[in-house]
């Protein structure tokens, strides 16, 4: 259970844990400065104070206001932030923050350097470039997240649920992630970044992605880490794979200006994964249209004759 003085420290603000530390400044690795478990600390609105090494655990912090708080290497195992505001300047490097409850959470820019967030709920939570680098996320659930320009290289998440989580400009370099369930994710193509309004794609745009087709997408498409970005050309047998056929087929493609590519003929050819994408997503669609068009027309000729 919570320390209560602690608690009342806390709920003082910035001024009474700034004299709290004045006194306890010598706190050793691994030991526990503020005892905070369990803590009532809900919509509380904290801003430029240390919470490093605090014990969280089990804490209702749901719809709190953080700006610029330390919680480095503080425990926050099942501590429940719902909804909490969380903008950039927040540091939780560190934290072992197993099943925390992050859900509709808005962190972008924070830091989570080598924290535990192993069966995390992060769903619907905006992470944007917020940075995971070597974080345990193995379980975790991101399942409609925002991760656009967050950093998750060397992260692990392994056994990860990423449906509808939404990519762009993604740093994913060395990213670990094995037996991952996604069935489909979204991003933005290149030819829409700049609009006003830029058009968000599903990718698979009609199906579900099947059983470890996520991880080929990473290997092929996430290319350096980041996604379609200006400068990402990909191979022709990149595109083939990709697009389910032959090399010759992307070949004519290219030719006929349905995809974009480098000028360039033999080995040296490359074609720009956005356009690759774009097309992919139209035959998807060119599929489903014929798909319907063709159970119209059966439908059509069962019906008698009214004439």
């Amino acid at each position: 259970m919570a320390n209560p003085e602690h608690v009342e420290i806390v709920k003082k603000g910035a001024y009474a844990l700034d004299l709290w530390w004045e006194c306890n400044d010598e706190l050793g690795p691994g030991e526990i400065s503020l005892d905070l478990s369990g803590a009532d600390l809900q919509g509380i609105y904290l801003e430029n104070v240390s919470l490093k090494q605090a014990n969280l655990s089990g804490a209702n912090l749901n719809g709190a206001f953080l700006l610029c708080a330390d919680f480095n290497s503080a425990l926050l195992i099942k501590t429940k932030l719902k909804h909490a505001i969380c903008p950039a300047g927040n540091s939780f490097d560190g934290a072992q923050m197993d099943e925390v409850d992050l859900e509709h959470a808005i962190c972008y820019g924070a830091f989570f350097r080598s924290a535990k967030l192993r069966k995390a709920n992060l769903k619907d939570a905006i992470l944007t470039g917020s940075i995971f680098h070597n974080a345990d996320l193995t379980g975790a659930d991101l399942s409609g997240a925002n991760i656009c320009n967050a950093c998750f290289s060397d992260a692990t998440l392994n056994y990860a649920l990423l449906d509808g989580v939404i990519l762009y400009l993604s740093d994913t370099e060395g990213w670990k992630i094995e037996n991952v369930k996604c069935s489909h994710f979204f991003t933005w193509p290149l030819e829409t970044v700049n609009r006003r309004h830029p058009l968000l794609l599903r990718i698979p745009a009609h199906r579900d992605l099947a059983p470890g087709e996520f991880e080929k997408f990473s290997r092929f498409w996430l290319a350096g880490g980041r996604i379609a970005t200006n400068d990402e050309w990909i191979t022709i047998t990149g595109a083939a794979e990709f697009l389910g056929c032959s090399k010759g087929t992307v070949s004519r493609m290219a030719d006929k200006g349905e995809i974009q590519c480098n000028g360039k003929k033999g080995r040296e050819r490359r074609v720009l994964m956005s356009s690759v994408l774009l097309k992919k997503a139209k035959r998807e669609d060119e599929d489903r249209r014929k798909d319907t068009d063709d159970v119209l027309k059966d439908i059509a000729k069962k019906i008698p004759d009214m004439h």
